[in-house]
């Protein structure tokens, strides 16, 4: 009888294991360094708003121009190393407060493609 009571424990436990195992199945998405990386298009500016200087009472400076993030989060503008706050943001445009700095003029760049400007000078 013991006999049979453990051949019977050891079939419960190998037919649990073989349930276990075989009854789950792994989906998962393709790994990111399976794919080749794509890097995003190349940011252009077209304008920006003040055109020629961002003076004293200029509060918001807009850039426009196309392939900008469209997320606000994403965008850094820095005017002679000091952050700029993003008000707005779209693919085509960026607006921002300006910093109060003392300058003549302001060298501006967004991180992450490395955009530079003279606000001083026309493009």
């Amino acid at each position: 009888m013991r006999a049979n009571r453990k051949r019977g424990i050891v079939v419960f436990f190998l037919g649990l294991w073989v349930w276990m195992s075989t009854g789950c199945e792994y989906k998962v998405a393709e790994p990111m360094w399976k794919k080749p990386y794509v890097s995003p298009p190349e940011p252009k500016i077209s304008s920006v708003e003040p055109p020629n200087e961002a003076g004293p009472g200029v509060n918001y400076i807009t850039i426009y121009g196309e392939n900008f993030p469209s997320s606000k989060d994403s965008v850094k503008v820095y005017f002679n190393n000091v952050k700029a706050e993003i008000v707005s943001g779209d693919t085509n445009f960026i607006t921002v407060r300006r910093p109060n700095l003392v300058t003549d003029s302001s060298k501006w760049h967004r991180t992450g493609l490395w955009l530079w400007r003279n606000l001083g000078l026309t493009s």
